[in-house]
């Protein structure tokens, strides 16, 4: 049968009888081979039993129609196309570098509330205690006043963590 220009063969060779058959994969994938030609050879190619709509029917047809087989060729080739388009675009995505967590942008309020806390530090309000603490390292160290940070920044973050917490100071920030 050829596709497009393609000649597609199946070459069947006697394996190696170095294992026994029933532990030799190429006897087996043989004997299956063997067993379908023989199959192939009174059903598919010839009118088979009974004479019904079977896979001989439909390879007749391509044979016979030769519109039909280029275009089951060229469905074929267009579902391996998208196959492959499908893996690179798969693989494109999962090598990608992470994306960047967005944190607390704009002013803050007179008295900090449990929500802006936890938008300044980018966790949720009923996050685990350990979690906070993480999160607050994270924020900190990307925003020390050692390291070029702003002081006030600094406060806020710490006053963040207190509040989710729990151990709210009295007057808030210093500044």
């Amino acid at each position: 049968m050829s596709c497009i220009g393609l000649e597609i063969t199946i070459e069947i060779q006697r394996p190696s009888s170095r294992l026994p058959a029933k532990q030799n994969p190429i006897r087996i994938l043989y004997s299956f081979l063997e067993d379908f030609s023989i199959m192939s050879s009174n059903f598919v190619w010839g009118s088979g039993i009974g004479g019904g709509w079977g896979i001989g029917s439909y390879v007749d047809v391509l044979k016979t129609e030769p519109g039909l087989l280029s275009l089951f060729c060229k469905l074929v080739a267009a579902a391996a196309y998208v196959g492959r388009y499908g893996i690179v675009a798969w693989q494109a995505f999962k090598a990608r570098p992470p994306r960047m967590r967005r944190f607390y942008e704009g002013g803050f309020q007179a008295t900090m509330t449990r929500r802006e806390a936890a938008l300044i530090l980018g966790v949720r309000e009923r996050t685990p205690t350990d979690k906070i603490k993480e999160a607050h390292r994270r924020v900190m160290v990307a925003n020390h006043p050692d390291a070029g940070g702003s002081h006030y920044l600094a406060s806020k973050i710490n006053e963040a963590k207190d509040m989710l917490l729990g151990k709210t100071r009295g007057g808030g920030s210093a500044f």
